[in-house]
């Protein structure tokens, strides 16, 4: 399994920019996902390129999705 940093880098190649301030954390026996995006498809990705490879629960994905010019 890969450490939480590892995770991160990961993710930020696989999805080239398109999740920013990404965290893994680790939680217990599980892990916290955060950061922020501009899509709801891309915090859905971040949760399958994780579950992809680490075989750890996803507690939470916390990941917010903000969506340019708005409030």
């Amino acid at each position: 399994m890969p450490s939480a940093a590892e995770l991160e880098e990961i993710v930020k190649a696989r999805l080239n920019g398109r999740v920013r301030a990404f965290q893994v954390i680790v939680e217990g026996e599980g892990l916290i996902l955060r950061g922020w995006t501009r899509t709801y498809h891309a915090k859905q990705l971040v949760q399958h390129v994780v579950m992809e490879f680490c075989a750890v629960r996803i507690l939470a994905n916390e990941i917010e999705v903000i969506h340019e010019g708005k409030p």
